[in-house]
């Protein structure tokens, strides 16, 4: 692994938070969760992560 790359489960804890609390139906403090997620990793071209 280089120096530039990104652990995979940077954001594990803002995905397992979330995923609790949409199971108890906050749903607007799970979309804050996943919003601190993805401020820390953007996706930056996510039609790359669908294949053809």
């Amino acid at each position: 692994m280089s120096a530039t790359s990104i652990p995979a489960d940077i954001n594990r804890k803002h995905l397992e938070m979330a995923r609790q609390q949409i199971a108890k139906g906050d749903l607007q403090k799970a979309a804050q969760t996943l919003n601190k997620a993805h401020r820390q990793v953007p996706v930056t071209h996510a039609s790359s992560c669908w294949a053809d």
